[in-house]
């Protein structure tokens, strides 16, 4: 699974806690896509700050390409706890909705 269905799947899940279900589903879906590309750009800074200036610009290339598999597998080769940046992500823009929300 490539970091942006994780995204997606958990950003469904904050639909669900924020109790937001009732919402049209067109809605839900342009939440979704608007919450899972704000945690996705937050875990690709986090990753940035940890590559050298050539991985970076590597990286950036492959994003800008579209390359989504190969950033994913790049990112894995060079950043080991990659699968934690993105829990940890995803669980702080969680936290930091649900306390907006209230």
């Amino acid at each position: 699974m490539n970091p942006k269905e994780k995204i997606s799947i958990h950003c469904k899940d904050i639909i669900r806690e924020l109790n937001l279900e009732y919402l049209p589903e067109d809605e839900q879906v342009k939440m979704i896509e608007e919450m899972s590309d704000v945690v996705y750009e937050k875990i690709i800074l986090k990753v940035l700050e940890k590559l050298t200036d050539e991985d970076s610009v590597a990286l950036t290339n492959f994003l800008s390409q579209e390359k989504l598999e190969d950033a994913t597998n790049f990112i894995n080769e060079r950043i080991p706890n990659f699968e934690e940046i993105i829990d940890d992500e995803i669980t702080n823009f969680q936290e930091e909705l649900i306390k907006f929300s209230k």
